[in-house]
Protein backbone atom coordinates (compact mmCIF):
# COMPACT_ATOMS: atom_id res chain seq x y z
CA UNK A 1 0.00 0.00 0.00
CA UNK A 2 2.87 2.38 0.28
CA UNK A 3 3.75 2.85 -3.67
CA UNK A 4 -0.21 3.65 -3.93
CA UNK A 5 0.12 6.29 -1.24
CA UNK A 6 3.46 7.52 -2.75
CA UNK A 7 1.32 7.64 -5.90
CA UNK A 8 -1.34 9.71 -4.87
CA UNK A 9 1.25 12.07 -3.26
CA UNK A 10 3.16 12.30 -6.23
CA UNK A 11 0.02 13.58 -8.50
CA UNK A 12 -0.05 16.77 -6.06
CA UNK A 13 3.38 17.73 -5.59
CA UNK A 14 4.91 20.12 -6.38
CA UNK A 15 8.51 19.18 -5.52
CA UNK A 16 10.46 16.22 -6.22
CA UNK A 17 9.95 13.25 -3.89
CA UNK A 18 12.88 11.64 -2.05
CA UNK A 19 12.52 7.91 -1.36
CA UNK A 20 14.19 5.74 0.93
CA UNK A 21 13.86 2.54 -0.55
CA UNK A 22 15.00 1.05 -3.71
CA UNK A 23 11.79 -1.09 -4.45
CA UNK A 24 9.85 2.91 -4.56
CA UNK A 25 12.06 3.65 -7.40
CA UNK A 26 10.49 4.04 -10.84
CA UNK A 27 6.98 4.39 -9.45
CA UNK A 28 7.59 8.47 -9.23
CA UNK A 29 10.28 9.17 -6.47
CA UNK A 30 13.07 10.69 -8.19
CA UNK A 31 15.59 8.37 -5.57
CA UNK A 32 18.10 9.39 -2.67
CA UNK A 33 20.38 7.54 -0.36
CA UNK A 34 18.26 4.32 -1.12
CA UNK A 35 18.30 0.92 1.16
CA UNK A 36 18.54 -2.30 -0.68
CA UNK A 37 16.34 -4.62 0.72
CA UNK A 38 18.24 -7.52 -1.53
CA UNK A 39 21.13 -6.67 0.12
CA UNK A 40 19.74 -6.71 3.67
CA UNK A 41 18.45 -9.76 2.56
CA UNK A 42 21.91 -11.80 1.53
CA UNK A 43 23.86 -10.40 5.03
CA UNK A 44 20.72 -11.81 6.76
CA UNK A 45 20.61 -15.09 5.11
CA UNK A 46 24.63 -15.14 5.47
CA UNK A 47 24.14 -14.70 8.76
CA UNK A 48 21.47 -17.29 9.16
CA UNK A 49 23.14 -19.79 7.75
CA UNK A 50 26.47 -19.13 10.56
CA UNK A 51 23.95 -19.68 13.24
CA UNK A 52 22.12 -22.80 11.89
CA UNK A 53 25.21 -23.89 10.53
CA UNK A 54 25.92 -24.06 14.71
CA UNK A 55 28.18 -20.59 15.18
CA UNK A 56 26.99 -18.81 18.32
CA UNK A 57 25.23 -15.66 17.97
CA UNK A 58 27.05 -13.60 20.70
CA UNK A 59 30.26 -13.99 18.97
CA UNK A 60 28.72 -12.61 15.66
CA UNK A 61 29.95 -9.15 15.34
CA UNK A 62 27.66 -6.08 14.14
CA UNK A 63 27.31 -6.01 10.72
CA UNK A 64 27.84 -2.29 8.82
CA UNK A 65 26.57 -3.40 5.60
CA UNK A 66 26.81 -1.81 2.44
CA UNK A 67 22.92 -1.48 1.81
CA UNK A 68 22.40 2.11 1.41
CA UNK A 69 23.65 4.01 -1.82
CA UNK A 70 22.68 6.81 -3.46
CA UNK A 71 20.40 6.07 -6.67
CA UNK A 72 18.11 8.27 -8.71
CA UNK A 73 15.68 8.21 -11.66
CA UNK A 74 16.60 9.64 -14.74
CA UNK A 75 13.15 10.30 -15.80
CA UNK A 76 12.34 11.62 -12.72
CA UNK A 77 15.46 14.40 -12.81
CA UNK A 78 14.36 14.93 -16.06
CA UNK A 79 10.86 15.63 -14.90
CA UNK A 80 12.03 18.20 -12.23
CA UNK A 81 14.85 19.60 -13.99
CA UNK A 82 17.75 18.01 -11.78
CA UNK A 83 21.28 18.74 -13.15
CA UNK A 84 23.18 15.33 -12.54
CA UNK A 85 26.00 17.30 -11.90
CA UNK A 86 24.55 18.12 -8.23
CA UNK A 87 24.24 14.27 -7.55
CA UNK A 88 26.22 13.29 -4.72
CA UNK A 89 29.36 11.57 -5.77
CA UNK A 90 28.70 7.65 -6.49
CA UNK A 91 25.42 8.05 -7.61
CA UNK A 92 23.62 5.26 -10.01
CA UNK A 93 21.51 7.04 -12.00
CA UNK A 94 18.72 4.26 -13.71
CA UNK A 95 16.15 4.02 -16.23
CA UNK A 96 18.43 6.69 -18.42
CA UNK A 97 17.21 6.62 -22.09
CA UNK A 98 19.97 6.30 -24.59
CA UNK A 99 20.67 9.06 -27.43
CA UNK A 100 19.81 9.01 -30.63
CA UNK A 101 23.34 7.99 -31.18
CA UNK A 102 23.77 5.96 -28.37
CA UNK A 103 20.60 3.97 -29.65
CA UNK A 104 21.11 3.80 -33.35
CA UNK A 105 25.11 3.95 -33.65
CA UNK A 106 25.78 0.42 -35.28
CA UNK A 107 22.53 0.53 -37.59
CA UNK A 108 24.06 4.31 -38.84
CA UNK A 109 27.64 2.62 -39.30
CA UNK A 110 26.28 -0.56 -41.17
CA UNK A 111 24.42 1.88 -43.05
CA UNK A 112 26.90 4.32 -44.04
CA UNK A 113 29.59 1.03 -45.10
CA UNK A 114 26.76 0.12 -47.39
CA UNK A 115 26.32 3.38 -49.12
CA UNK A 116 30.12 3.57 -49.39
CA UNK A 117 30.51 -0.18 -51.09
CA UNK A 118 27.37 0.30 -53.29
CA UNK A 119 29.17 4.11 -54.42
CA UNK A 120 32.12 2.48 -54.98
CA UNK A 121 31.15 -0.31 -56.94
CA UNK A 122 28.95 2.70 -59.12
CA UNK A 123 32.56 4.40 -60.08
CA UNK A 124 34.35 1.08 -59.88
CA UNK A 125 32.41 -1.49 -62.16
CA UNK A 126 34.45 -4.78 -61.76
CA UNK A 127 36.38 -5.95 -64.67
CA UNK A 128 35.40 -8.74 -66.62
CA UNK A 129 37.19 -12.31 -66.09
CA UNK A 130 37.99 -13.56 -69.88
CA UNK A 131 40.56 -16.46 -70.64
CA UNK A 132 41.61 -17.04 -74.35
CA UNK A 133 40.11 -20.13 -76.43
CA UNK A 134 42.62 -22.63 -76.80
CA UNK A 135 43.99 -21.78 -80.48
CA UNK A 136 41.92 -18.42 -81.32
CA UNK A 137 42.68 -15.02 -80.56
CA UNK A 138 43.36 -13.58 -77.51
CA UNK A 139 40.50 -10.89 -77.99
CA UNK A 140 37.79 -13.52 -77.72
CA UNK A 141 36.41 -14.28 -74.56
CA UNK A 142 36.19 -18.43 -73.89
CA UNK A 143 32.91 -18.02 -73.30
CA UNK A 144 31.81 -17.11 -76.59
CA UNK A 145 30.64 -20.40 -78.74
CA UNK A 146 31.25 -22.59 -75.62
CA UNK A 147 28.22 -25.37 -74.30
CA UNK A 148 26.19 -23.90 -71.56
CA UNK A 149 27.39 -26.68 -69.48
CA UNK A 150 31.13 -26.61 -70.73
CA UNK A 151 33.47 -24.98 -68.67
CA UNK A 152 37.18 -23.85 -70.15
CA UNK A 153 38.87 -27.08 -68.59
CA UNK A 154 36.79 -29.01 -70.81
CA UNK A 155 38.08 -27.66 -73.98
CA UNK A 156 42.05 -28.47 -73.45
CA UNK A 157 44.26 -28.67 -71.13
CA UNK A 158 45.80 -25.40 -72.89
CA UNK A 159 43.66 -23.64 -70.14
CA UNK A 160 43.39 -25.24 -67.20
CA UNK A 161 47.42 -26.83 -67.16
CA UNK A 162 47.15 -29.01 -63.52
CA UNK A 163 43.70 -29.96 -63.38
CA UNK A 164 43.57 -33.35 -61.41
Amino acid sequence: MPAAALARVAERANRPIIITSDTFLGRTGVGGFLLLPETIGQEAGQLAMRILGGESPSSIPPVAGDNVKPIFDWRQLKLWNVDEAHLPPGSEVRFREPSFWEQYYWRVMISVGALLVQDDDDRHPPARAQTAIPGGDRDTPAHVGASPHESPCDRGRDVCHDRA
